[in-house]
Order: C-alpha cells, then sequence, then structure tokens
C-alpha cells in the first residue's frame, strides 16, 4: 500500500521549484525539472506532492539509478508459431499520466538520461528491434534530483533538461519552524492533517486540469531570442523552453496570450544552467544583467491583448420536468420531481463541468456501473475541448469518495486514469455526493464553467462517516448541493425494475432531475448526461 504524499499546498516556501513543477504539468513538453541541492531540503516531498495533484490515479515512479534500458522502456518479443510480437511495457509505460522521479539523476548512465529526456520531451516512447517498431503514449513530469556535491551532470545532458531550481532549505528561523510544525501534525495524525489542506489542494488540482498553454506573439518569440543570445546560451533549447515555460505560466493564470512578465519570470528557471561559461563554472545566472536584458527587449513587444472573452450564455433554466427523460408511469409517483426555478447569475460562462458522482460499491451491477462510467466519460470527452466542458469522476464506495478524475478535457489524460475502477463494500453515498460538490464548487470555476453534478446511484446508502443515519446523512448532502444553486440530476441505474423512493427523494431535496435508465450502459448514460446538459442550457 503506498504511503499518502504529503500536501502540496502545505509546503512551506520553495516557491521556485512549485513553479517550476506546476509548469511542467501544465506542458510537460517543457522538458522537466531539476532539483540541485542538499538532503532534507523538500526535493522529493514536493515530487510525490505533485503528482498527488494530478489526481488519484496518477501514477508516481521512481526510477532506480541502477536500471536497466530494458526496465525503462520495455521489451519485444516475437514468440509461438505464429511470431506473435509480444511487448512487455517497462518503467514509461507504466509513468504515462504521471510523474517520474529520478533521485542522483547525476549517477545514472547518460545513455538512459538521453532515452528519458527524449520521452519527456516527445510524449511517445518507441521501440525497434527485428524489423518491428512499436510506440506507445508516455506523457509525464520528469523530475530530477541532485547534490551537487556529489558531481555534475555533463554539459550536454544539463542543456537537455528543460528548468533547473537551486533547492536550499529555509534559513529564516521562523519558517524553519514551521516547516518543522507541518511535518509533526502531519507524522501525528495523517489523515486529519490531509483533510485540513484538502481543499486547498483541490483548488490547484482543479486549475491545472483545465489549464491550457497560452499563445505566443511573434515579438515576444523573437524577443526571447535575442534574450538566449545576449544571456550566452548555446543552441536553441534554451529559446524553445523559455517559450514554453512561459506559454504554461500565463495558461497557468488563466491567460490566454503569454508577455513579457512571463518570460521574465521564467527566464532564471530555464537558462541558469545553460550560461556557463566554462564546464568548471557552477549554473547560475547574473540576475541584474539578465534583467536589463529583458527590460530592453520588452521596448519591441506590445503589451498582449487577451482575445475577446466568448457571449456570455443565456439565463440557466432550473432542471426541469422533460417528458422525453421520464421514465415509464409504472407507479403513481411524480417522475420527476423539482423546486421552483432557481434563475442563474447573468454573465455565466457557456461551458460546462460535468462531475460525475458513480456508485461503486458491493450493490448488484457495480462492475457494469463502472465499465458504463468510463465508456460515458471517454465519449463525453469526444467533443469536450472544442466545446470548452470539461469532465470529472468521483466514484464512491467502502467508507469514503475518491476523486477519480479531475475536471479535463483531454481523453488521453482520462483513459491514463481510468485503467482500473475497483469496487465493492458499503455505500457511503452522503460522501459521494459532498466530493461531487466539493468539486463543482471550487473557487473560480462558476465564471468559467456551469457546474451539473451527474449522481449515478439507486439512492441506498449504508454508510455515513459521521455516523448518523446513513440515508439521513445522504439527504443533508443533497441539500445543500439545492442551497448552493448547483444543476443536479440522478440517474437511476435500477435497469427498469426500480420502484423505491429514495432516489427521488434525493432529486427533491438536490431540486433537480430525475431518470431511471433503461439500461446500464455508456451509451446510455452519456446519453442522459447530454439530455441533462440540453436541459441546463438548451444545446447538447
Amino acid at each position: 500500500m503506498s504511503r499518502p504524499s504529503f500536501p502540496f499546498a502545505a509546503v512551506v516556501g520553495q516557491e521556485q521549484l512549485k513553479l517550476a513543477l506546476l509548469l511542467n504539468a501544465v506542458d510537460p513538453s517543457v522538458g522537466g525539472v531539476l532539483m540541485r541541492g542538499e538532503k532534507g531540503s523538500g526535493k522529493s516531498t514536493l515530487a510525490r506532492s505533485l503528482a498527488r495533484l494530478l489526481g488519484s490515479r496518477a501514477p508516481f515512479v521512481e526510477l532506480p539509478v541502477g536500471s536497466s534500458v530494458e526496465r525503462l522502456v520495455g521489451t519485444l518479443e516475437v514468440a509461438g508459431a505464429d511470431q506473435e510480437v509480444r511487448f512487455e511495457p517497462g518503467v514509461l509505460a507504466a509513468v504515462h499520466g504521471g510523474v517520474l522521479y529520478v533521485d542522483q539523476i547525476n549517477r545514472l548512465p547518460d545513455h538512459l538520461v538521453d532515452v528519458l529526456l527524449d520521452v519527456a520531451g516527445s510524449g511517445i516512447n518507441q521501440l525497434e528491434g527485428r524489423g518491428i517498431v512499436h510506440s506507445h503514449p508516455s506523457r509525464f513530469v520528469l523530475i530530477g534530483s541532485m547534490n551537487p556535491d556529489d558531481g555534475e551532470l555533463r554539459p550536454q545532458l544539463f542543456d537537455r533538461i528543460g528548468l533547473s531550481v537551486d533547492v536550499r532549505a529555509p534559513t529564516d528561523p521562523a519558517e524553519r519552524a514551521e516547516v518543522v510544525t507541518r511535518r509533526m501534525a502531519f507524522d501525528a495524525d495523517q489523515a486529519r492533517f490531509l483533510a485540513s489542506w484538502s481543499a486547498a489542494d483541490e483548488e490547484l488540482a482543479m486549475k491545472l486540469g483545465d489549464a491550457r498553454p497560452a499563445s505566443l506573439p511573434p515579438e515576444l518569440v523573437r524577443m526571447v531570442a535575442n534574450l538566449c543570445v545576449r544571456m550566452g546560451a548555446e543552441g536553441l533549447r534554451g529559446d524553445l523552453t523559455v517559450c514554453r515555460a512561459a506559454a504554461a505560466l500565463a495558461g497557468w493564470e488563466r491567460r490566454r496570450v503569454a508577455g513579457v512578465d512571463d518570460v521574465r519570470r521564467v527566464a532564471p528557471l530555464a537558462l541558469a544552467h545553460r550560461c556557463r561559461r566554462s564546464p568548471f563554472e557552477a549554473p547560475g545566472i547574473d540576475q541584474d544583467e539578465l534583467d536589463r536584458a529583458v527590460r530592453e527587449g520588452a521596448a519591441s513587444v506590445p503589451p498582449p491583448v487577451e482575445p475577446p472573452a466568448p457571449p456570455p450564455a443565456k439565463p440557466k433554466r432550473a432542471m426541469e420536468p422533460s417528458a422525453a427523460a421520464a421514465p415509464a408511469p409504472v407507479e403513481p409517483a411524480v417522475p420527476v420531481l423539482s423546486s421552483k426555478p432557481r434563475p442563474a447569475a447573468r454573465g455565466q460562462a457557456a461551458a460546462s463541468l460535468f462531475v460525475l458522482a458513480v456508485d461503486a460499491s458491493s450493490s448488484a451491477g457495480a462492475e457494469r456501473r463502472m465499465e458504463a462510467a468510463k465508456g460515458a466519460v471517454v465519449g463525453l470527452l469526444s467533443d469536450a475541448y472544442q466545446r470548452h466542458h470539461l469532465i470529472a469522476l468521483v466514484t464512491f464506495r467502502g467508507f469514503a469518495a475518491e476523486v477519480i478524475l479531475r475536471p479535463t478535457s483531454s481523453v488521453e489524460v482520462a483513459r491514463a486514469r481510468l485503467t482500473r475502477l475497483p469496487t465493492g463494500g458499503k455505500t457511503p453515498l452522503a460522501e459521494g455526493i459532498a466530493a461531487a460538490l466539493r468539486i463543482a464548487t471550487l473557487p473560480g470555476r462558476a465564471q468559467t464553467h456551469r457546474p451539473l453534478l451527474v449522481l449515478v446511484s439507486d439512492g441506498r446508502a449504508t454508510h455515513a462517516n459521521d455516523g448518523s443515519d446513513p440515508l439521513a446523512a445522504a439527504m443533508g448532502a443533497a441539500g445543500l448541493v439545492r442551497a448552493k444553486g448547483v444543476a443536479a440530476v440522478v440517474l437511476d441505474p435500477g435497469n427498469g425494475t426500480n420502484r423505491h423512493a429514495a432516489p427521488r427523494q434525493l432529486v427533491e431535496a438536490m431540486g433537480g432531475r430525475y431518470e431511471l435508465l433503461a439500461e446500464v450502459s455508456a451509451r446510455e448514460l452519456e446519453q442522459a448526461v447530454r439530455q441533462a446538459a440540453t436541459v441546463l442550457d438548451g444545446s447538447p
């Protein structure tokens, strides 16, 4: 069982290192992060914490210094009478969608570092042998750490690593005391400490989920080229890295066009290890010289002009009854229960955030529900990028809810996260609703995406973490959905046979919409969500 990682938001100080890691998470083609510093300065803690931000399913893989090429890239074998080609995956397959951490990277053989940097830059691992070519996606954040006292990387490898940060333990006594205090609190009660920082980490994770690199004006690219020449960066990798990192920084800060200030902030990270005058000179950069060069270059770059925002959507309608969505009247009950329409605030964004919360407990049909959920998520993502929609997936089972997929518009990210969805245990329905609501209502999200909470459940609850009646706890969580004005729909996987009142009670508490699924399949679930979106804003 993997140990819990320290929350990223709880790490004290190390702002430059945090920024470098986040920029690589926004765009792994930045080329990775090299952390240079003495032991005990928090390097591995932040590396693990970044993987936690990428999602509970994002792998964190450590590559031992003594690894072989085969262990890293995998192997191709031709076996059997039919000469079938078999691919045995290696580390680069296992780390897809996550973080690859190499401690003491300066002791790793040069040819392995070359392979790592090639794949980190391209996002593809390709094997060739016996006339056979096999490739697979391998997008990950590469993080290497080293103690300079143990020797440096050779200059050619230094140049191929995207960003470099000198990591030192804080010298301010108050800051050191805060580091120790938080670490002791984490070690004493990990569950409580993680819970106290969960909202801050979730906010960072949500921001990462929809961050995209910004565009680069031609004048800014020319400024970067002049800057790299003036600072003595050989080759073109420095230019590329500064441009990619500046675009990632602007995207991280939710700007669509990068500017001079972005270049100024990332240039020290991208150029410090590329501007050595001799192999015996320690990595570093003259900050005053860099500032002068940036100021002089800024005169040729016009201020960035953000593209006009998309026109505001028409006011959101409440989730109203729909004849097409109503199940057959098998009993004298109202198929859709809703409160009075809740007018939405004017000027809300047209894009939507669909948060699916799916029951993964040991109730009948759990495996089928998980397969349907995976297929529906991939189907919804097929056009999410063009429409700027985001999809998130929460499952609940046993004693807790788990955020399987943080908000994203990437099919590739979803496939990497949804490889296996475990089932079984009790039904903590209240925790599932609460987790989905937290994702739907994180600060800043309401201005960019309208949330729709989609609960896939038969409404039965068998566990509540606070020890109260499980159904009462679920009804309380459902009431919070209504109180926060989040549109909701309950999709009942009863396969046409469910006549229990529980899901309809949840709908009434949420002030949302109810639908009894005709069958539990990816196609049916996807269509139900799209229908709910139609009711939400009048467009599929």
